[in-house]
């Protein structure tokens, strides 16, 4: 990315300002010139976050109306699972993990695959019920669940479950009081 020194009109680096300032324009002063130099890497890496995060662009001005696309796509980047970044909405009797991290999920390489990673605690949750619900655009397409191994810490392995409905469960013998997830799946793929 390019400075905003390596603009026109910048002022000096202070230390408020270390990388420099924008001026405004005014009487005998000459504004900051927005060109294609100074403009063009925050724009491109704008475009870059939105796709990533899935959103097409609905060609309106961001506002309370239209939407904020620009910070939807910040906050697409890291959810914590089941409250657009909030805190995680466990269903039956789940809870946060005590190692590993809040569970969460993002969107990956390009917004085709989701990635969900962190700790869950099943000590009082129902064997084989649901753990928490993905929204719309982070679940699994097709009709077909998906499924993937993870492990408690001490080292047995659970069936994680991921519905296209965004359900979201272990299965098992017996509910895990710290299971760790690390998984990812293509949300484009039919199957």
């Amino acid at each position: 990315m390019r400075t905003l020194l390596s603009g026109t009109n910048i002022d000096a680096a202070t230390s408020d300002y270390p990388k420099g300032r924008v001026r405004d324009k005014a009487t005998g002063i000459n504004g900051t010139i927005f060109n294609e130099v100074l403009m063009g890497d925050i724009f491109e890496n704008i475009q870059k976050l939105i796709a990533n995060a899935g959103i097409t662009e609905n060609n309106l001005p961001d506002n309370t109306s239209n939407g904020h696309q620009i910070l939807d796509a910040l906050l697409g980047v890291t959810y914590e699972v089941g409250n657009d970044g909030g805190e995680t909405i466990f269903e039956h009797g789940y809870a946060q993990g005590s190692s590993y991290g809040k569970l969460k999920y993002r969107k990956i390489n390009g917004g085709n695959d989701v990635r969900i990673f962190g700790s869950v605690d099943g000590s009082g949750g129902t064997l084989n019920a649901g753990i928490t619900t993905l929204p719309s655009g982070f679940r699994p397409n097709g009709t077909s669940a998906k499924y993937f191994s993870v492990f408690h810490n001490d080292g047995s392995s659970y069936t994680l479950k991921i519905l296209p409905n965004g359900n979201i469960s272990l299965l098992g013998s017996s509910t895990p009081t710290n299971c760790l997830i690390d998984i990812i799946f293509n949300i484009t793929d039919e199957s």
